[in-house]
């Protein structure tokens, strides 16, 4: 099992009033995510003044990268300096996903928490590129007010990437004392005709299909040892008439979880599209709730718990 704790942090800062949205869920989840290091980074493109404005700011008491440091300092501090983890600010110049994912490899960030203002933000489309690539678990924060972390939902597919995502929920469950409740949700859709197959009514094979679902993520479940004396609870769902992302989405909304997380491919190309279908698409559909994106690091993987594997994947 990896690490239980976020030891090197990133938090993206775009020098908005939207950052008081993402300084504020660390602030509340700084014990859950227990950091030793949180690195503060704001991307801009030039750092450099206009040849136009050069002589109206010759006089400026500092270079631009030293203001804006001063400035991210006076936002975060008041928010975040009780807190005993070490804050480090940088300022980078360039393009802002370039820039983020390079400062993820330099800095070994292990989570990424980025600010998510909606769908139809014109950053979207970063968004979605960003957590194509970074190479760490990535946190979207939406702009509307969450509290203490209460509920979780894992969306599982029963991949070793989805298995990932729950033993990191079973992690931050126990470091928030115990008393966080997780539901792990599987979206299922009955393949049509197939009752028609095997000989049997389509009522009964719908049944069927579903009680045979139930039992085996129980038995996912049972067989999962990082989940042991918490509260789980396992929930299907069927798609119906809709995609995978807009369900998840859906349930989402209509809970009081404080939280989704799905897991993630690993770094290779194939990977990359894969993981771009789906997350993309929950990205692109709400930014309601607090989205943790799970990686599967190649170097390391997860023991297999069942030997059968849904045909479906996130």
């Amino acid at each position: 099992m990896r690490y239980n704790n976020y030891n090197r942090m990133m938090v993206g800062m775009d020098l908005t009033d939207f950052d008081q949205k993402s300084l504020a869920y660390v602030k509340d989840q700084a014990g859950v995510f227990q950091p030793e290091d949180v690195y503060f980074l704001h991307v801009s493109p030039a750092l450099d003044l206009p040849l136009f404005m050069s002589d109206s700011f010759s006089s400026f008491p500092m270079p631009i990268d030293e203001q804006v440091e001063m400035n991210m300092a006076q936002a975060v501090e008041p928010v975040l300096g009780n807190h005993s983890f070490r804050r480090h600010y940088d300022v980078q110049e360039g393009g802002v996903t370039k820039q983020l994912l390079h400062w993820i490899r330099v800095k070994r960030i292990e989570l990424a928490i980025m600010g998510h203002r909606g769908p139809h933000y014109e950053h979207a489309l970063s968004a979605r590129r960003f957590v194509r690539r970074a190479d760490c678990d990535v946190m979207f924060v939406p702009s509307n007010e969450h509290g203490p972390l209460n509920k979780i939902v894992v969306a599982t597919d029963f991949s070793t990437n989805s298995q990932w995502a729950l033993q990191k929920a079973a992690a931050l469950a126990k470091n928030a004392g115990g008393k966080v409740k997780i539901e792990v949700l599987h979206v299922y859709d009955i393949p049509t005709n197939l009752h028609n197959q095997i000989g049997r009514a389509e009522d009964q094979f719908d049944k069927y299909y579903k009680d045979s679902l139930q039992d085996f993520l129980v038995r996912f479940l049972d067989e999962e040892p990082s989940i042991e004396g918490l509260d789980v609870e396992p929930i299907l769902l069927r798609r119906g008439d809709t995609t995978l992302a807009h369900s998840i989405v859906k349930y989402m909304e209509s809970s009081d979880a404080d939280m989704l997380m799905m897991g993630a491919k690993g770094h290779n190309d194939l990977d990359v599209f894969f993981l771009g279908s789906f997350t993309e698409q929950v990205l692109s559909l709400s930014a309601s709730f607090p989205l943790l994106v799970v990686k599967n690091p190649a170097r390391e993987a997860p023991e297999t718990i069942v030997s059968a594997k849904a045909t479906k994947q996130y």
